[in-house]
C-alpha cells in the first residue's frame, strides 16, 4: 500500500517499538519550510488535538508520558500556551501539584525542556507565554528548581527572583512563601548561608500570613538548618522541634522528606543516633510509599551514615551504594556529592584512604561544575584527613587550611571541621 511504498522509498521510517511513523527530516524540513506560519500552527493544532485524544488519561512512567510530551510541544508550537499548561502540563503531568515528573520519576532535564517550551525562545530569564499571573510565577519556580537541582543555580537565581516579584506584586503571600523556600536552598548551597536564613525567615512570615501548616512547617526547617550551618545549635533545635510538632499535628508523622532528612543531618551531628535512626525509618517509609525517589535517595545516604557510625560498615556500603545509584540515576549533582562524601567518610573509618580522596575529589570536582561550593569544606577536610593517614603532611595541610578559610568565608560552622582544623594546628 501507499504507507509501506513511502517506507519502502525512506521518505518515512516506522519505529517498532513505539509503533509510530517519522518522517525523512529533509522531507519534514522542505514541508515546514513551505508553510506559512498559519498554517504550521494549525498544523500542531491538530496534532495536538490528535495526541490528547490518544493520550492516556493516567500516565505514570516516561514511556506513557511520552504522548503528553509530544502533545506539550505541539500546543505551544500552536500557540496555545495557556490551554497546554492547564490541560496537560499541570493535570496530567505534574499531577496538580504534585511534581509528578521531578520527585517520582527524576526527570529533572526532560521537565526542564518541558518547560521551556512555554518562554519566548526558550529563554528562561523572560517572562512565560501565559495569560495567568499565576501560572507564569509557577512556571518560574518550576525552571528554577528544576536548573538548581541539575546543578545551575546561577541560571536558577533569575527565575526564582522574577517569580517572587511578580507573586508580591499579586499579593499571592503563598506562593511568595515558596519562592522564597526556593531561594534558600539555593543560597546555602551556593555558600550564601546568612542569605539563606533572610530568605527562610521571609518564607516563614509569608506561611504564617496565610496560615499554611504545611508552609510554616517547613520554613521553620530551614530555619533551623540554616542556624545550625551557622554554629547555632541551641536555636536550631528549637526550630526544628517546633516544625516536628507541627507535622506530627499537622500529618500524624514526624518531618519527611527533605525536612526529615535535614533534622536527622542534625541530630546525627548532635550524636543523638537513635533519635534520628527513628526518624530516618519513618521517613524512608514514607517516601518509599510515595515513590519520591530523590528523597529515598537521601534517606539511604542517612542510614549509611548512621551505620558507619555504629560501625556496621558493610550495611552502611550497602546504603551508600543505593543512594549513589539513585542520585546518578536522576542526574541530581547535590545528591552525589552527598553520597560521595558520605562514602569518603566511610573509607576514612575503614582507612581505605586512597579510595576517600577518589570520593572526596570527585565530590570536589562536582562542586567545582556547579558552583554548588557549600560542600567544598567538607570535601577538603576527607582529603586533609586522609592524606594525613598517609604522612603527606603537606596536602595535609594544604586541605585543610583551605577548607577552614572557605568555611570562614561562608560563616559555615560545623562540629567536624573545626575539630579537624584545630587538630591540624595541634599536630
Amino acid at each position: 500500500d501507499m504507507i509501506n511504498g513511502l517506507v519502502d522509498w525512506r521518505l518515512i521510517s516506522y519505529d517498532q517499538m513505539k509503533k509510530t511513523y517519522t518522517a525523512h527530516p529533509l522531507i519534514k524540513s522542505y514541508f515546514e519550510s513551505d508553510f506559512e506560519e498559519r498554517n504550521k500552527k494549525l498544523c500542531h493544532q491538530r496534532i495536538y488535538a490528535y495526541f490528547g485524544e490518544n493520550a492516556p488519561e493516567e500516565a505514570d512512567t516516561l514511556e506513557e508520558m511520552q504522548p503528553l510530551f509530544e502533545q506539550v510541544y505541539h500546543g505551544c508550537a500552536a500557540g496555545l500556551y495557556q490551554q497546554t499548561l492547564d490541560e496537560v502540563f499541570y493535570a496530567k503531568i505534574d499531577k496538580h501539584g504534585e511534581h509528578f515528573l521531578y520527585q517520582k520519576l527524576g526527570a529533572w532535564e526532560t521537565g526542564l525542556s518541558l518547560t521551556k517550551t512555554f518562554f519566548p525562545e526558550g529563554k528562561l530569564s523572560r517572562t512565560p507565554l501565559l495569560t495567568d499571573k499565576r501560572g507564569q510565577s509557577w512556571l518560574l519556580n518550576t525552571a528554577g528548581v528544576a536548573l538548581l537541582n541539575t546543578g545551575r543555580p546561577k541560571e536558577a537565581e533569575e527565575p526564582f527572583l522574577t517569580g517572587v516579584k511578580m507573586d508580591i506584586e499579586a499579593k499571592d503571600w503563598e506562593n511568595v512563601s515558596v519562592g522564597y523556600h526556593n531561594l534558600f536552598d539555593l543560597q546555602f548551597r551556593t555558600g550564601e548561608i546568612e542569605s539563606g536564613l533572610d530568605s527562610a525567615q521571609k518564607a516563614l512570615e509569608m506561611a504564617e500570613k496565610v496560615k499554611g501548616e504545611f508552609l510554616i512547617w517547613i520554613s521553620k526547617v530551614g530555619i533551623g538548618w540554616i542556624l545550625y550551618l551557622l554554629g547555632e545549635s541551641k536555636e536550631a533545635e528549637n526550630k526544628f522541634s517546633q516544625a516536628n510538632e507541627l507535622c506530627i499535628k499537622d500529618e500524624g508523622n514526624q518531618l519527611r522528606s527533605l525536612g526529615g532528612v535535614q533534622y536527622a543531618d542534625f541530630l546525627i551531628s548532635m550524636k543523638r543516633i537513635d533519635e534520628a535512626l527513628e526518624l530516618t525509618k519513618q521517613n524512608f517509609e514514607i517516601c518509599k510509599s510515595e515513590n519520591w525517589i530523590n528523597d529515598i535517595s537521601r534517606c539511604y545516604r542517612c542510614l549509611g551514615a548512621m551505620a558507619r557510625i555504629k560501625e556496621n560498615y558493610l550495611e552502611a556500603e550497602k546504603h551508600l551504594k543505593e543512594a549513589l545509584k539513585i542520585a546518578r540515576k536522576v542526574g541530581m549533582p547535590e545528591l552525589e556529592i552527598e553520597a560521595l562524601l558520605e562514602s569518603a567518610r566511610l573509607n576514612l573509618d575503614t582507612q581505605e584512604y586512597e579510595d576517600a580522596i577518589r570520593d572526596a575529589s570527585q565530590a570536589l570536582n562536582i562542586c567545582g561544575r556547579t558552583d554548588f561550593i557549600f560542600y567544598e569544606p567538607d570535601a577538603e577536610i576527607v582529603l586533609s584527613k586522609a592524606y594525613l593517614a598517609q604522612k603527606d603532611f603537606e596536602q595535609a595541610e594544604t586541605f585543610a587550611n583551605s577548607a577552614y578559610e572557605k568555611a570562614i568565608g561562608m560563616k559555615y560552622r560545623w562540629p567536624e571541621g573545626d575539630a579537624a582544623h584545630q587538630g591540624r594546628i595541634q599536630a
